[in-house]
C-alpha cells in the first residue's frame, strides 16, 4: 500500500540490516543527501547506532529534524532482521517518529527502473542453508508488481523458474547471482544481470522511495521471514 508524502521538506532515514551490509541513508525533499555503507562481519547492532549518529552529525541534523524512517523488513538474514528491527523499534519509540516497512525487492526495482527493460525482474538473495530467497516481479506499465509469493528455493529450482520466463525477458539483481555462479550451475545466456555488490540499492534509495514503496502502515514493523521455521521462532 503506497503512502502519500504530505510535505516536500521531510527528512527520512533509510535503514537495511537484512544482509551482510548495513545500509543507512538520508533523503530530504526527495533527494538523497547522505549515505553510509558498511560490510558487517558480526552484528549490525554494533554499528547501527554509531552509524546513525555519524550521518546525523555529518549533515548537521538532530533527532528533532527526522520525520520518519524507512526500514527494510526482509527477506534476508534471520539474525540481521531480528536484531536490526528490534533496535529500530527502540529508536522510534524514544524519538516519537513513525517507521515505514519496505521490502528489499520493491526498493531494488525502483532504484534500477531505468535499467530494467525486460518484462520479468527477479530479486535473488542468499538464504543460507543452500537456498535462495526469490522475489519475482512482472512489469505493469512503468512499474513492477510482485507476481508470486516470496519463496526459498534450492539453486536448481531457482534456475528452473528463471528459465521458464527468460524467453519473455528476464533481469536479475542480488547476491544470489554470485551464489549460483559459485555453485557451478549455469545461468541462462539470454538474461540481463545488473551487477553490483550491494544487492541493487543503497540506504539513500530506501529513504527516497520509502513512502511509495511501503509494504504496510507506519508503526507495524515486523520481520518478513520466508521459511515457516523462522516465522515460528
Amino acid at each position: 500500500m503506497g503512502l502519500e508524502v504530505q510535505a516536500s521538506n521531510k527528512v527520512i532515514i533509510g535503514i537495511d540490516t537484512s544482509t551482510e551490509f548495513l545500509k543507512l541513508g538520508i533523503a530530504k525533499e526527495n533527494l538523497i543527501i547522505s549515505e553510509l555503507l558498511l560490510k558487517v562481519k558480526d552484528s549490525h547492532t554494533r554499528y547501527l547506532l554509531s552509524g546513525l549518529n555519524f550521518l546525523l552529525v555529518n549533515n548537521n541534523l538532530v533527532r528533532e529534524d527526522v520525520d520518519g524512517f524507512g526500514i527494510v523488513i526482509g527477506p534476508g538474514s534471520f539474525t540481521g532482521l531480528r536484531i536490526g528491527l528490534a533496535t529500530i523499534m527502540g529508536i522510534i519509540s524514544a524519538w516519537k517518529v513513525p517507521a515505514y516497512p519496505v521490502m528489499s525487492g520493491d526498493i531494488a526495482w525502483r532504484a534500477n527502473l531505468g535499467l530494467i527493460e525486460t518484462k520479468h525482474f527477479f530479486y535473488i538473495l542468499d538464504g543460507k542453508r543452500k537456498e535462495l530467497f526469490v522475489m519475482h516481479y512482472v512489469k505493469e506499465k512503468n512499474s513492477f508488481k510482485l507476481k508470486e509469493d516470496i519463496v526459498a528455493l534450492n539453486y536448481q529450482a531457482t534456475i528452473d523458474i528463471i528459465k521458464s520466463y527468460y524467453k519473455e525477458g528476464v533481469t536479475l539483481i542480488g547476491n544470489g547471482i554470485n551464489i549460483l555462479r559459485e555453485s557451478k550451475i549455469k545461468l541462462p545466456k539470454k538474461i540481463k544481470i545488473i551487477e553490483g555488490n550491494v544487492n541493487g540499492f543503497t540506504g539513500g534509495d530506501i529513504a527516497k522511495f520509502t513512502f511509495d514503496a511501503s509494504a504496510g502502515q507506519a508503526g507495524k514493523i515486523e520481520p518478513l521471514y520466508v521459511r515457516d521455521a523462522d516465522i515460528r521462532t
